[in-house]
Formats: C-alpha cells, structure tokens, sequence
C-alpha cells in the first residue's frame, strides 16, 4: 500500500491477490451533502465516482473504469500530508467508506483539455472568447476523439463535473477517468443533451 501520485488529493495504491492494483479513494463528505461555490470546489466525491461507473454504462459509454464502494474496518495505516486532509472513520459504526478504482491494462496518454478552464474567474479562457474555436479544434483533433470529447462533455453535464482539464486515451479512444467532481449538488435535476454519437444518442432515449 502507497499514496497514489496521481493528482493533489490523498489517494491509496493497494495491491489485491494475483498482483491486482487498485486505487482507494476515501470519502471526504456525505453522499448527501451539498458543495458551495463554483462547480469544481471541494474534494473528490468518491460516490460520484460510483455513480459515473453505472451512469456510463446505462449511457452505453464503455470506456470508464469499475468502481466498487467499500467499508473498511480493518484498514490500519499511517500517511503523512496535509493537515486538512485527515481521513477519519465514521465514529458510529468504525468504518472508513471509501471507493475503488480497479486499474485499466494496457497504454494510457494523457492530454490537456481543450475546453480547459483557467480557475481564475477575470480570466476566460479561448474557448471562451473565440466564436471559431471549435472549427480550429475540429482541425487539430482526431474526429472520433472530437466525438468522445462531445460525448465526455455531456456526461460532465449529467454529473455536474467541471473540472475535467485533462484527458486520457487507450487505443485512441477518451476515457473517463477523475468524475470525482461531480454531483456537488446530488439533488440537481439534469436535463437538456445535444449533438453526440449515435450510440450516445440512443442510449439516451
């Protein structure tokens, strides 16, 4: 077991039988609690991965990694970070609840968003300025990435995810990995869809 690199948050690298990798993301909040400010303030919500997970393949959108909530009783460790980053076991029932990413096999590439924000609210990114950003965009990127990302855009929607700045891809195809952003309100309704692959299209109906 070893605190993951990845991103600036605490993460748990842990090894299962057969070598099997895993990553542990604890929960920072209640499934029901509600986040103030902007749509990317706050920690993770490790239920917003879970939720993507089945989301996604209601949405027939396969390329996100399985996730598995857990209650741990018996995980004892000590890391060293933040002093604001303390996770804590639920004091009624002594259990850490957490969620757990099985690793993808295989080569991931990881790119910076197109649509990234600049996190500094007087400054607006190009996307936001340029009307013909999307017609230089559609140049630059590969048509069925371009599509992904559409697909990826919406499905942030869904889950009220706007803090997706970067990326991945395997094989050419866009992951979606890091939704723990999302539902910063749980109980937000989600409407409204545009264009998007057929097989989103349809998976939507």
């Amino acid at each position: 077991m070893k605190n993951s690199r990845r991103g600036t948050q605490l993460k748990l690298v842990l090894e299962l039988t057969n070598s099997q990798l895993v990553l542990f993301k604890p929960s920072w909040y209640s499934r029901d609690e509600i986040m103030n400010g902007s749509v990317y303030s706050g920690k993770d919500r490790h239920n917003s991965e879970i939720v993507s997970f089945h989301l996604a393949a209601i949405l027939n959108l396969r390329y996100t990694p399985i996730w598995l909530i857990i209650f741990s009783a018996c995980m004892v460790f000590v890391i060293f970070c933040k002093s604001d980053e303390i996770v804590c076991d639920d004091q009624q029932n002594g259990t850490l609840e957490g969620a757990v990413l099985f690793t993808i096999p295989g080569k991931i590439i990881k790119y910076r968003s197109p649509w990234q924000r600049t996190y500094k609210e007087q400054l607006k990114a190009e996307w936001e300025k340029n009307d013909n950003y999307c017609a230089l965009i559609s140049k630059k990127l590969n048509f069925d990435v371009l599509l992904d990302l559409i697909d990826a855009a919406i499905f942030d929607f869904l889950i009220q995810n706007g803090d997706r700045h970067h990326y991945e891809t395997r094989e050419n195809r866009v992951l979606l990995l890091d939704n723990g952003k999302g539902f910063g309100n749980p109980f937000y309704p989600t409407h409204n869809l545009g264009e998007v692959t057929n097989i989103f299209w349809r998976s939507t109906k």
